[in-house]
């Protein structure tokens, strides 16, 4: 799934846009989730282009996915350049846990309602995230029509 969204940092005004891809793979009633997305946060006091990392797992309940997920936020050690760029250090910073409430809607796109918090011991102040996605087949063909 391409998936894209805002997160929003409770008791704040702050907001951030969040991009990127989720693989969800199913066995019966349950899933499993990983996925890779992109945002921009303030790290050591300056805004700074971060990925979030990580994977989940929950039930299917019909059209509605429920879980838990463990994530990572990860940025280049050298300010400026995309922590994916080859052979740039990166850091691997505060780990977190989200609650995850997914549904499938009819026209087969995902909405995806994210509560975050820090892992124990870990500094992360809480979240609330809202994606909406589609199939990497649909988009794909969307953009196709688009450049025709």
């Amino acid at each position: 799934w391409e998936v894209k969204g805002l997160t929003r940092v409770e008791g704040s005004s702050e907001t951030r846009r969040i991009a990127g891809t989720l693989i969800l793979a199913q066995e019966g009633d349950r899933y499993e989730a990983t996925f890779d997305l992109e945002t921009r946060m303030l790290a050591g006091g300056a805004p700074t282009d971060v990925d979030v990392i990580g994977v989940g797992a929950g039930r299917v309940e019909g059209e509605t996915l429920r879980g838990t997920a463990h994530t990572q936020i990860v940025a280049s050690a050298v300010p400026g350049v995309d922590s994916g760029f080859a052979f740039v250090p990166r850091v691997v910073s505060t780990r977190i846990v989200s609650n995850s409430l997914g549904r499938l809607r009819p026209d087969d796109s995902l909405e995806i309602e994210i509560e975050s918090e820090a892992e124990p011991g870990q500094n992360y102040q809480p979240t609330r995230t809202r994606l909406t996605g589609v199939r990497v087949s649909q988009a794909a063909a969307v953009d196709s029509r688009l450049r025709d």
